[in-house]
């Protein structure tokens, strides 16, 4: 899409931000708007609604003061989550998972090997241990299949926290069983027999702990990394608002991926960090010259993985120079989404959004 396609919106709104200031009321003009939206006619109301789509631009009593975590309005203080951590991830994967996985692997193998044994010398083993096949085949098709189990998990690339404690908690089980059929009077166990299913008892207790610990390392791994990761996430929303208020658009987008996409609030689509990068300056060299950004009232992070993120930022408007104040109708959320390549977060998409009841529906 050619730069000069992507820009067409601002364009117009540079064009038309004369119309915004002196139209009089209901009155207007056509316009011709470049790309696929034809020809729409632009007045004092609509000129205004499509400044306020991409810039959320202040003209009412709402006092936009950040202070921190919290924003004081009409004379109270209000909390916001600005402090708040990112939405936990219920799995673990990438290399807060790799200690995990081998713990899990080193299980499932010894597992299979207990009920290798168990299956191909039921019979000799009878004898020896006092264990009758009729338990010990059974147990070594179960270890069979636990071990199937522990290695299906430990080969998936996200590790589910609740699966490994289900394991944790189904060996301290099975360690539990182990020992009361050993030492209470259930099988005519040899000597040698209860020594073997105590030292099954006491491998499955070793195991639990490992992979209890393995899963509280992993998860303490994956909250310091996504701990960082914010901190680089909103450090990103911080240089946006540092460059929008130098007028510098190839600092804003840098910010942005290569392959990046803009969506304005008026369904604007901006293309590539050279197209943001033409269409940001285009607006601070006119319109939008000596504005600033207030700071985000609310945020939300999630992370889908460990290289993507979801960034919500609400309550966020544009001051013109000299103005403190904005409406509530200016108020906006944008929803930002990050990639980590080569360890760099850098956004991919942005959307802006008006912050709105919806409409009454129309009478019938």
């Amino acid at each position: 899409m050619p730069a000069a396609s992507a820009r067409s919106s601002w364009l117009i709104l540079r064009r038309r931000r004369h119309s915004f200031n002196s139209a009089p009321a209901g009155g207007g003009a056509w316009v011709s708007m470049p790309g696929s939206l034809g020809h729409a006619r632009v007045g004092a109301v609509m000129t205004s609604e499509v400044i306020e789509a991409l810039t959320g631009r202040v003209g009412g009593s709402l006092p936009m003061r950040p202070t921190g975590g919290r924003t004081e309005r009409e004379g109270t203080t209000m909390s916001t989550d600005n402090a708040g951590r990112s939405t936990p991830r219920a799995a673990v994967e990438g290399a807060a998972a790799r200690p995990l996985r081998r713990v899990l692997a080193v299980d499932g193998w010894s597992t299979a090997g207990f009920g290798v044994v168990l299956l191909a010398a039921a019979r000799p083993l009878s004898g020896v241990l006092g264990l009758p096949t009729a338990w010990s085949v059974p147990f070594g098709v179960a270890m069979l299949g636990g071990a199937a189990a522990l290695g299906l998990i430990a080969a998936r690339p996200r590790i589910p926290a609740g699966l490994v404690a289900a394991v944790a908690a189904g060996n301290a089980l099975a360690g539990a069983a182990l020992a009361v059929l050993a030492l209470a009077p259930v099988l005519p166990l040899t000597g040698w027999g209860t020594a073997f299913l105590l030292s099954g008892t006491a491998v499955v207790a070793v195991f639990a702990a490992l992979e209890y610990a393995a899963l509280r390392r992993a998860a303490a791994r994956t909250r310091a990394e996504e701990a960082a990761a914010e901190e680089r996430l909103r450090g990103l929303v911080a240089a946006q608002q540092r460059a929008w208020e130098a007028g510098d658009g190839p600092a804003f987008a840098a910010t942005f991926t290569e392959d990046a996409d803009f969506v304005a609030v008026d369904g604007s689509h901006i293309r590539t960090r050279a197209g943001i990068a033409a269409a940001m300056q285009e607006g601070f060299d006119t319109f939008m010259k000596d504005t600033r950004l207030t700071d985000p009232r609310t945020w939300h992070i999630r992370f889908a993985g460990p290289d993507v993120a979801v960034v919500v930022t609400g309550g966020v408007c544009v001051l013109w120079p000299g103005a403190k104040t904005g409406r509530p109708q200016d108020l906006s959320i944008q929803t930002r989404v990050a990639v980590r390549e080569g360890g760099t977060w850098l956004f991919t998409t942005f959307q802006n959004g008006r912050m709105r009841p919806p409409e009454p529906p129309p009478e019938r």
